[in-house]
């Protein structure tokens, strides 16, 4: 995979990350109390780390390895698949709601472009393997 990728693939990890933490942590601490919500950042560090980790653990296992390198990739070009799931939910939902009052417009441009990035992420992951499929043995 090619520097540039790996960047890529780090970068768009850590902002999926994120924001799954800061949504997750301002919802917790919007819906319950403060005693309540008082560890609530800590579990939806982890949930951010975790549903980011099939972008930015592809980047991060080295080349060299290649077998586990493929593996690797093929899986998280398929578990890229659940977050974007759920942002092209949402995505859907504003769109159904454009020209209404419940519209909103940063929350329809966030989702465009987290589901972008899914979908780059899984070209970016699976575009080395079809690549060596179809080029031909010499």
């Amino acid at each position: 995979m090619a520097p540039a990728h790996r960047i890529a693939l780090l970068v768009f990890g850590i902002a999926l990350a994120a924001v799954t933490f800061t949504l997750g942590a301002s919802f917790t601490y919007g819906a319950e109390s403060a005693t309540n919500a008082e560890g609530a950042w800590v579990f939806w560090l982890f949930v951010g780390i975790a549903i980011g980790s099939p972008l930015w653990l592809p980047a991060l296992v080295p080349p060299r390895v290649v077998m586990v390198s493929r593996i690797i990739r093929w899986v998280s070009a398929i578990l890229v698949l659940v977050p974007l799931r759920y942002i092209a939910g949402v995505l859907l939902h504003q769109s159904h709601l454009y020209g209404g009052d419940n519209f909103v417009l940063s929350i329809f441009g966030g989702a465009l472009l987290l589901s972008a990035g899914c979908v780059f992420a899984i070209v970016v992951l699976v575009l080395p393997e079809l690549r060596r499929k179809v080029a031909p043995v010499v």
